[in-house]
């Protein structure tokens, strides 16, 4: 529950005002969001419990205590409603009385046309969420931090969760529907069939004449005991010297044998095995492709883009609707008074998996850099960064950039191919794996994903992406 302290202070609520019972839904919904945010938020749907005088309540709180009056401007909000209208005349008068610049901020949630909003409303510039309410939140998010509004220690996802819980039953909005859903999870399409342990034996490097000391294995092998496991055979390793030692004798197994423990390796090691090979394969097709790679902790490492690598540092991809279309990859942030700009990098890392299929589980990555092409070293600042300037990206945002990145490995070939051996190769599907849910979640509606898809225009994702200039207050390093 929210503390007695915050009662003290003036003029800290955004008051929500909305059509009741008919924009419940969203305005519940905002609530919510915005509390886990950490914004205190009055709505009546929460903060009235009963046996108040409501209007004198409502009416008190917006001229006492709002410091933003969002308005749930929609078909129903903008004529039938005397309610809401009343409420929207005290908060222009407050905003008049006290010279409150931008106190009201209207929501514009339906296909009500601008032509029609009530005059009472209609100069002022709406917030569009009509085109999905995780792209309006986005852009109110972005107002209140412009303005400066303040956020409070006791508005927190717990807070929220909590009141949630209060009010409805964890099945509700459960249907027994099924519903597919997305991973970050690329198939491999086919294991290579052999796998080799070459036993390896020290060799005189001096007396050795047809020994390349200075080759390097160009496939990828796993050091096991006396030798190393590979699915490259020995004539790959020609001339090659590891650890001072050279191949003097090769076994080869079936890899399906070999997974299931079959032999002298135990099933744990052999998958351990499997899974480090293809990881190496992974990293040594962005090193021969020249990606720029940065190490991230515990030895894990993720390519990512610098600027102009891909023309307009964006990359054209078949989105979600099988509609073409286009992400960003590089952008940049400008700060105001200094004039600094910090650039951002979208990156991917791989980890292979072995259960309950072969895969690659693709996570992305956002680094920083000031010139496009340097990133920064210190991890503390990077993490900051970070977390500023990805605070807003959404499902959508994450996805596309995946998606996009995982199309533009493939060359256009359908598969990213892992070079393996001088004869094999292990291919990853471009498309994610999808999973089934026997049942769906009723969540508050916004426009389809093919309908967004089909909104999104160049200078849509450029907003979206805050590829363009954004004066923001400049922040501590």
């Amino acid at each position: 529950m929210i503390s007695s302290n915050l009662l003290k202070t003036r003029r800290d609520l955004i008051v929500l005002s909305h059509a009741n019972p008919e924009d419940n839904e969203f305005a519940r919904w905002l609530a919510l969001r915005l509390m886990t945010e950490g914004y205190p938020v009055w709505i009546d749907l929460i903060n009235l419990k009963g046996g108040e005088d409501v209007w004198k309540t409502i009416e008190k709180t917006i001229r006492e205590r709002a410091v933003k009056f969002l308005y749930v401007l929609s078909r129903t909000s903008n004529q039938q409603k005397e309610g809401v209208l009343q409420e929207l005349s005290v908060a222009k008068a407050v905003a008049r009385g006290e010279k409150l610049q931008d106190f009201i901020i209207p929501l514009h949630i339906d296909d009500l046309p601008f032509s029609e909003i009530n005059i009472e409303i209609n100069r002022q510039n709406a917030i569009p969420f009509e085109k999905g309410w995780s792209r309006g939140l986005k852009q109110l998010l972005e107002v209140l931090e412009r303005e400066r509004v303040a956020k409070h220690q006791d508005y927190t996802p717990s807070t929220a969760t909590s009141w949630w819980r209060e009010q409805f039953s964890a099945e509700k909005g459960v249907i027994s529907e099924p519903e597919e859903y997305l991973s970050s999870w690329y198939l491999i399409k086919t294991l290579p069939q052999k796998i080799y342990f070459h036993l390896l034996h020290k060799t005189n490097l001096a007396k050795d004449s047809n020994t390349n000391i200075s080759a390097t294995p160009s496939f990828p092998f796993y050091s096991y005991k006396e030798g190393v496991l590979s699915f490259a055979p020995k004539e790959d390793f020609e001339g090659v010297v590891i650890d001072g030692r050279r191949i003097v004798d090769t076994v080869k197994y079936p890899v399906d044998q070999f997974l299931a423990g079959k032999f002298s390796f135990d099933h744990k090691i052999a998958r351990n095995v499997v899974i480090n090979l293809l990881e190496q394969a992974w990293l040594k097709m962005v090193e021969q492709r020249n990606l720029p790679i940065h190490e991230m902790a515990n030895d894990f490492w993720c390519f990512h883009f610098t600027k102009d690598q891909v023309e307009k540092d964006k990359i054209k991809f078949m989105g979600v609707n099988g509609k073409m279309t286009y992400r960003s990859i590089v952008g940049y942030r400008k700060f105001r008074g200094s004039g600094r700009i910090r650039i951002w990098h979208f990156g991917i890392s791989a980890k292979a998996l072995a259960y309950p299929v072969f895969a690659f589980n693709i996570k992305p990555h956002v680094l920083f850099s000031d010139d496009g092409l340097q990133i920064w070293t210190d991890a503390d600042k990077l993490h900051k960064a970070r977390m500023n300037q990805c605070k807003n990206w959404w499902n959508d945002d994450w996805r596309d950039r995946i998606l996009a990145t995982v199309q533009w490995l493939t060359d256009g070939n359908g598969s990213i191919v892992l070079p393996i051996s001088s004869e094999a190769s292990v291919t990853i599907s471009q498309a994610p794996l999808n999973f089934v849910s026997p049942v769906s979640y009723l969540d508050p509606k916004s426009l389809t994903a093919a309908e967004v898809e089909e909104s999104l225009t160049e200078k849509d994702i450029d907003e979206v992406d805050e590829s363009e200039e954004s004066d923001e207050g400049e922040e501590d390093d």
